[in-house]
């Protein structure tokens, strides 16, 4: 039904439309594959290590090196390495789509990637992220993530618990297929009922978050966002609009400079200000609902309705389980661009 709605406050959903995403059995979607399991090899790897320059604030004690090896405290990896293998396999098969795919909804570089003599150009600065102008300066995360937020005379903590590394879930095809299947993990539990800090509680013996003492019963260890595992728990339990809202509070708290076409801008008024209209409480009160209508636009019509895209967690399953369990080929895309994607590692 969402799909369907109208929206009577700004364009309507069903009056707009966006391009398609690249096809399932496109060399644009195996390209974007590739990258993704490249992003699951690395979801421990210190989010440092993505910037070029790593100047952490002084006394933080960040060293890249220091989870490098093997042992308990220890990625299994030499991080600078799989980075750059990362990068240079991620930058030769956006390359060859660039380049290449003839699918209606392939890759466009500068629109979708920052442009280079092969095709696509990513750089260390630019891995993982998203192709926007200006991303190849500053760190991947963003401040709105790991600054204190003023809300009226509270503040909003922005540390969390994270998931501790190399603690992964839905390893084998049946726990995925379960989940798949019926919402729930191994132990019974839905979305709703997991994930949190009650399942340490709950269940002693598995350890999901790190502690003070190293016990399950032990005070829970909180840090601001670090690594790409960090960015997917905050995306698995926020608030629909959380990381926007947030953004809007700060913005307004430190106070933004005003877009040009804000009448309020300046000094123009001596006895009016922005408020209800242009001002922080219009701002607060519009940004919650923009996602409601992102999702009946992009999320529900062009993503169920107009321009159905299977999801990238979907088909590695179906591609993965069509090559283990049924010995078919799969296309050529895939097959030859995904070669690309995982070294010989268990993490």
């Amino acid at each position: 039904m969402a799909g369907a709605s109208t929206e009577t406050h700004g364009p309507d959903p069903k009056s707009l439309e966006m391009l398609p995403a690249p096809g399932c059995l496109s060399i644009s979607a195996a390209a974007e594959m590739v990258e993704l399991y490249w992003m699951a090899l690395l979801r421990d790897a210190p989010l440092l290590a993505f910037q070029q320059h790593r100047s952490p604030p002084a006394g933080c004690g960040v060293d890249i090196s220091a989870h490098d090896g093997t042992g308990a405290n220890k990625l299994g990896y030499q991080v600078g390495d799989r980075i750059n293998t990362a990068r240079k396999a991620v930058n030769t098969v956006y390359d060859c789509a660039i380049r290449h795919d003839t699918d209606p909804g392939k890759l466009l570089a500068p629109l979708d990637l920052q442009a280079g003599t092969g095709g696509a150009d990513i750089q260390l600065q630019t891995l993982f992220r998203t192709g926007l102008f200006g991303e190849d300066v500053g760190p991947l995360i963003s401040q709105f993530f790991i600054r204190p937020i003023g809300y009226g005379v509270q503040t909003i903590d922005t540390l969390q618990a994270p998931y501790l590394a190399k603690r992964d879930f839905l390893l084998t095809h049946g726990d995925w297929l379960l989940a798949q299947n019926t919402g729930k993990d191994k132990y019974g539990r839905d979305y709703g009922n997991c994930n949190n800090y009650a399942d340490q509680r709950n269940c002693p013996n598995n350890l999901y978050y790190p502690t003070v003492d190293g016990t399950a019963g032990g005070v829970v260890i909180k840090r601001t966002i670090s690594t790409m595992r960090d960015l997917a728990r905050f995306v698995n339990r926020d608030a629909l609009h959380q990381a926007y809202f947030n953004a809007a509070l700060f913005l307004d708290g430190i106070g933004a400079k005003l877009d040009q076409g804000n009448p309020y801008r300046g000094n123009r008024y001596s006895r009016e200000g922005a408020f209800a209209t242009l001002g922080g409480p219009d701002l607060l009160t519009l940004v919650p609902r923009l996602p409601a209508v992102h999702l009946r636009l992009f999320g529900v019509r062009n993503g169920w309705y107009t321009a159905v895209a299977a999801r990238k967690c979907m088909a590695a399953c179906c591609k993965c389980n069509t090559m283990a369990t049924r010995g078919k080929s799969v296309p050529m895309a895939c097959q030859c661009l995904c070669q690309s994607a995982a070294p010989s590692t268990t993490h």
